[in-house]
């Protein structure tokens, strides 16, 4: 072996395992399975020794043999000053860290936020640390040598008891359980509790009990769950069927009318239940009711957020009567993302808008078919104008525009002047002063020539103004000529008049006098009546 391998392989391995030896803390031993010490400081094996020295005198008659004896040396003495430091470190650091580690615990426990007591065999406290005294409001000495179950509310001490029991009777065993507690100042703290039972560990020797303070927890968790029961309470008295989907469509709530609808309608009730998949049904029901594929698709788009939300109207015919509603999705945001569809019912909606809807077909059959001129308009009192919103065709024909032209149209563009404008804006303004109809003469040139018209408005709303005007170019024309006959008649009685007294004085004058001879002679005035004036 010596020839084989070189002088300073063979000592850097030896160094190696003095080294190890040392370190482990094991002597080396002989053959004989003695141990011997070689030097005071130092107890090498004598083999060991020889074999050095024996290497060293077959490393004397080769080159720079020395120069690798000294940097062997060197690394001798070095692996010597290590391996007394680290037996230095090895008798004293265990000694020194054991305190060190005592009050490490302590400060650990004195300064944590977390409740610890530790309990006797008895089930009595032997330590509380400062948050556990926090959190109740007492003091040390108040809770010292005191049962650990005195503070337990008696609804909560059976059980507490019974944990407390279990515990002390199963050394190694560890119980969690809640309970309640009177604090110092009279009020109930809810406690989550965790003790390990240590009392056969001897570094130890107690019951070691972690707790902290849930109340506040619990009256969220109470507050939440009341949220959550009032929310379904409100959810379950709307009319409108709703239903809550996760990002997936999978139904994850539904409302009593959502349930209630259902089962009126013959629909199998656990298919429209939570965890079931409401795209699936609608994409089921799209090969005979094409409206259902039009709600999937619009419910996918806003879960995919490419709609704010989506809105769509379809028929339902339950029986003979026919109804309709309204679906409504709207996204909802959080951590758990997803929709909430709503139907609900707009039959009622529906018949009025379709009642409406004849109605003012009705009307608009009405409107465009008398000869009176009709139409809503907005004054423009600043201008002295105002413009025209819509028109009857009568209207329209009169004014000789397009239709088209109507809305936005003002008077002034449509030829009436400034005088009848005036007049307008002065009986608008006393109709909306009044509120109450008002009605007026005006005149008006048509491109067939001037028109007497008689017009009402009433207002709407403030500037808005609806009217009806008649053509009276014909009344007036008679009444012209009425007034003209009039004339005529009035003439006629002042010719008459005069004629007749022009007769009365001409026929009085000679009918006085015979009056006056007759009186006389029947008087006998010129005496008496002779055969002749008889």
């Amino acid at each position: 072996m010596l020839s084989r391998c070189s002088p300073a392989v063979w000592l850097r391995s030896l160094i190696t395992m003095i080294v190890l030896a040392r370190l482990s803390g094991r002597g080396y031993n002989g053959a004989n399975g003695g141990s011997r010490r070689v030097c005071r400081r130092t107890a090498y094996p004598p083999r060991l020794v020889v074999s050095v020295f024996r290497i060293l005198a077959e490393m004397s008659s080769k080159k720079s043999v020395d120069l690798e004896i000294l940097q062997l040396k060197a690394q001798l003495d070095q692996a010597q000053q290590a391996l007394a430091e680290a037996q230095a470190r090895l008798q004293i650091q265990p000694q020194a860290s054991i305190p060190c580690f005592q009050n490490q615990v302590h400060a650990m426990l004195e300064h944590s936020q977390v409740a610890f007591t530790l309990l006797g065999a008895n089930g009595t406290v032997i330590y509380n640390n400062p948050a556990s005294l926090r959190l109740g409001g007492y003091l040390r000495e108040e809770r010292l040598a005191h049962h650990a179950l005195d503070l337990v509310i008696p609804k909560d001490l059976p059980a507490a008891a019974a944990v407390l029991q279990r515990l002390l009777a199963n050394p190694g065993s560890s119980e969690t359980t809640t309970l309640r507690i009177l604090a110092k100042d009279k009020s109930i703290l809810w406690l989550e509790v965790h003790a390990v039972n240590l009392l056969e560990d001897p570094g130890v020797a107690a019951v070691v009990i972690e707790y902290q303070d849930i109340t506040q927890r619990l009256e969220t968790q109470k507050a939440l769950i009341a949220s959550e029961t009032e929310k379904k309470i409100i959810l379950d008295s709307l009319s409108a069927n709703i239903a809550r989907l996760d990002e997936k469509g999978y139904i994850q709530q539904v409302n009593h009318s959502w349930r209630k609808f259902a089962v009126e309608n013959g629909a199998n009730l656990a298919g429209c239940e939570e965890g079931v998949n409401y795209l699936e049904i609608c994409d089921r029901a799209a090969a005979k009711e094409p409206i259902s594929a039009a709600a999937a698709a619009g419910i996918r788009r806003v879960l995919a957020g490419e709609l704010p939300e989506f809105h769509l109207e379809y028929p339902y015919i339950s029986g003979d009567e026919q109804h309709w509603f309204e679906i409504h999705v709207t996204p909802v945001m959080g951590e758990q993302p997803g929709v909430v569809i709503s139907h609900e019912t707009i039959t009622t909606r529906k018949l009025a808008e379709q009642a409406l809807q004849e109605s003012e077909a009705t009307l608009n059959s009405i409107f465009n078919s008398t000869q009176a001129m009709m139409g809503i308009i907005r004054a423009l009192p600043e201008m002295e104008d105002m413009e025209y919103l819509r028109l009857n065709s009568t209207a329209i024909q009169y004014l000789g525009c397009p239709s088209s032209a109507i809305p936005g149209l003002r008077a002034s563009q449509s030829g009436l002047s400034l005088i009848s404008r005036r007049i307008w804006m002065e009986q608008c303004r006393r109709c909306q002063e009044s509120g109450q109809p008002v009605q007026f003469e005006y005149l008006r040139h048509f491109l067939d020539g001037a028109h007497w018209l008689l017009a009402t408005v009433n207002i709407i709303e403030p500037d808005i103004f609806c009217f009806a005007a008649a053509d009276i170019t014909g009344l007036k024309q008679m009444q012209h000529e009425l007034l003209e006959l009039n004339a005529d008649l009035e003439r006629a009685l002042r010719s008459r008049d005069q004629f007749l007294a022009n007769m009365s004085h001409e026929l009085r004058t000679p009918l006085t006098a015979i009056l006056g001879l007759s009186e006389a002679l029947m008087l006998q005035v010129y005496g008496e009546i002779n055969p002749r004036q008889v």
